[in-house]
């Protein structure tokens, strides 16, 4: 199967572990074993606003569902008739940069890449940014258990 990019998320609802409102991407743009980009399009009635910011965990989440975004086309591309999605769980967060979201921020870009795989933990390299400006609010690993 051939990905024509970006993708909306909706398109894989079958194998997403996340339902609404807790699916925070909006866009994959690139997608592969090893990670992609995404986009999210804030919207102050979503979960990760409160009182018109962001939430401090925000970019974190972000991260981790843009890592499963892009891997899951990946395999979706590899195996068409795929229906169950694969549990994974954050059980490791390792920031080396995390500043406050602006609520005026616009679309953020969430890029992510495999660092390493021990399986069954990964380990992945985020990083959130503005689409507009490209600032930077969060750079993180996470480590990740999948079953």
């Amino acid at each position: 199967m051939t990905i024509n990019f970006p993708v909306n998320v909706a398109a894989m609802r079958a194998i997403l572990p996340h339902r609404p409102p807790m699916v925070w991407i909006d866009e994959i743009l690139s997608g592969g074993h090893d990670g992609g980009v995404c986009r999210a399009i804030p919207r102050q009635e979503n979960l990760y606003f409160s009182s018109g910011a962001f939430l401090k965990y925000t970019g974190i989440e972000l991260v981790a569902q843009a890592f499963g975004f892009s891997r899951g086309i990946f395999e979706l591309s590899k195996n068409p008739g795929a229906s169950e999605p694969k549990r994974a769980f954050l059980v490791g967060i390792r920031t080396t940069f995390m500043e406050s979201i602006p609520a005026d921020t616009g679309n953020l870009l969430i890029e992510t890449k495999l660092f390493r795989e021990l399986p069954p933990l990964l380990l992945v390299d985020g990083i959130v940014r503005s689409e507009a400006t490209g600032e930077e609010f969060l750079k993180v690993q996470l480590k990740l258990f999948f079953e």
